[in-house]
C-alpha cells in the first residue's frame, strides 16, 4: 500500500510514560510535525495514553455556544484544544489509547478516501483478533459521529477515526476507548446538549465492557501487527 500511505515508518509508544505530553504540547507537536514534513522524512505512528481532553473541531469552534462548552468541559477536568481534523467535538482520558500517524506524502488528497477505509479497517482487525465483533460505521446520535467510526456489535462506539493534510502529507488519528470513563460520557453530554447536539449516552462504551482484564500493552501489540504489518510495510 505504499501508494496509499507511503515510506517508511518509526513506531513511537508512549503508552508507558508517565504523564506524557500535555493535551496543547501533543496538539502543538502534530501541528508541527505536519507542517515541518519533507520529501523522504520517515513517517511517524505513536501511541500514547492521552490526558484528559476535549478536542474541539472547526465546525465546533464556529458554533455560537462553543465558549460556554468550552467552559463546560474545563470545569469537568477536560483541557480543551482546537484539533486540525474535521467531525464534532471528541473527549476523552488516560482510558482511552490514542494513535497518530503522520507521513509525507507526494499527493495525499488522492487517497483520502482510500487511506479511511485502509487505517479503519486494520483497527477493526486488531480489535476483532481480540475477541470483539467489531465494525465500522456511525451509530445514531453517537458522539463525534462518523462514516468511518468503528462499533461494538453494533450497540456503542469503540473508536473515532479522523484525517487531516497540507500539500507535503498527512495526519490520521484515532481515540480508542479501552476502559470506560464516566465522566467524559458526562463531559460530553454537558457540551453536545449545550451546543444542541444529538448525543444517546447508550452509544458510549469501551473494550472494557466486552473483554475485562486487557491490558494497553496486549491492545498495542494487535494494533501494531494490524496495523505495521499489514499497512505500512
Amino acid at each position: 500500500m505504499t501508494g496509499v500511505f507511503a515510506g517508511s515508518f518509526q513506531l513511537i509508544d508512549d503508552t508507558k510514560l508517565e504523564g506524557g505530553l500535555e493535551p496543547v504540547a501533543y496538539s502543538e507537536w502534530v501541528k508541527q510535525t505536519l507542517t515541518n514534513l519533507k520529501a523522504g522524512n520517515e513517517g511517524i505512528l505513536r501511541f500514547r495514553r492521552p490526558q484528559p481532553t476535549a478536542a474541539f473541531s472547526s465546525q465546533d469552534t464556529s458554533h455560537p455556544n462553543y465558549q460556554r462548552a468550552k467552559e463546560q468541559a474545563l470545569a469537568n477536568g477536560f483541557t480543551p484544544i482546537e484539533r486540525g481534523t474535521g467531525g464534532r467535538l471528541s473527549i476523552f482520558d488516560e482510558g482511552a489509547l490514542a494513535l497518530t500517524l503522520i507521513a509525507p506524502h507526494s499527493n495525499p488528497h488522492e487517497h483520502t478516501m482510500r487511506r479511511y477505509e485502509l487505517f479503519a479497517g486494520a483497527i477493526v482487525g486488531a480489535i476483532s483478533n481480540l475477541g470483539i465483533d467489531a465494525r465500522i460505521g456511525e451509530l445514531p446520535n453517537e458522539y463525534c459521529p462518523g462514516k468511518f467510526s468503528i462499533n461494538a456489535q453494533g450497540r456503542f462506539k469503540l473508536v473515532g477515526v479522523a484525517q487531516r493534510m497540507n500539500r507535503r502529507g498527512y495526519q490520521m488519528g484515532a481515540i480508542i476507548a479501552i476502559e470506560r470513563s464516566g465522566r467524559a460520557c458526562h463531559a460530553i453530554a454537558d457540551a453536545y446538549q449545550t451546543m444542541a447536539l444529538s448525543f444517546d449516552p447508550n452509544t458510549y462504551g469501551a473494550i472494557s465492557d466486552l473483554r475485562v482484564g486487557l491490558d494497553y500493552h496486549e491492545i498495542c501489540q494487535a494494533l501494531v501487527q494490524s496495523i505495521v504489518d499489514e499497512l505500512l510495510r
